[in-house]
């Protein structure tokens, strides 16, 4: 008993301190909420969690190796990384040149295509990088020390965590929306824009080091 509140303790805040980890979903899940809303970010990481998941059990599993290998060798990794890149890059582009954006002063109405595209973009963008399953394979391996069944509350636990700080970045971002005004947020595209393509290239990078070694 005091194994498994060793390992859900430690599990949540493990997966709150390395959600500061500023990935290509992370910047996504920001720009969603302040440009469609909290119902839309919502669902965006409502894909991401469920994906995070899928990896949480094939580390758990130990049959990681495989599909790490499969991932590595199809270079789902930097296919993405690239498509990231591009993408942040027309996002400033378009930002520079376009008319401030509307700030969100209402519930939006989003229709039942729109809600599965989101979901599905944070699915396939999370299941898409090879390094979240390397990612979940390091915390299956700091995990070990417990039980198998505690390691694997363990994995819950760190999931968990990661989804009380989304919860919460969800939450700021569609806060920060009541003082932003058209300028500040045709500002803030450009400079989700730039870190998009940061990501991007970075997963880039790493996916061809990653892929060459």
């Amino acid at each position: 008993m005091m194994e498994t509140l060793d390992a859900i303790i430690k599990g949540v805040g493990l997966g709150m301190m390395l959600s500061i980890l500023a990935g290509p979903a992370f910047f996504l899940l920001i720009y969603t909420s302040l440009r469609l809303g909290w119902q839309a970010a919502l669902l965006f990481a409502l894909g991401v969690w469920i994906s995070d998941f899928i990896y949480l059990t094939v580390a758990y599993l130990g049959v990681s190796h495989f599909l790490e290998r499969w991932l590595a060798n199809q270079w789902v990794g930097l296919v993405i990384g690239l498509v990231i890149a591009m993408a942040g890059i027309i996002l400033v582009f378009r930002a520079r040149k376009s008319a401030p954006p509307p700030i969100i002063t209402r519930k939006i109405k989003l229709r039942t295509r729109t809600r599965f595209m989101i979901f599905f973009q944070g699915f396939f963008l999370n299941l898409g990088n090879p390094f979240v399953i390397i990612y979940w394979v390091s915390l299956a391996t700091v995990g070990s020390t417990f039980s198998a069944y505690n390691t694997f509350i363990f994995l819950i636990s760190v999931l968990g965590g990661l989804i009380i700080s989304d919860l919460l970045k969800i939450y700021g971002a569609n806060y920060l929306t009541k003082f932003l005004t058209p300028r500040v947020m045709k500002l803030a595209n450009i400079v989700l824009g730039i870190a998009l393509a940061i990501a991007g290239i970075a997963l880039a990078i790493r996916s061809v080091i990653y892929l060459s070694s």
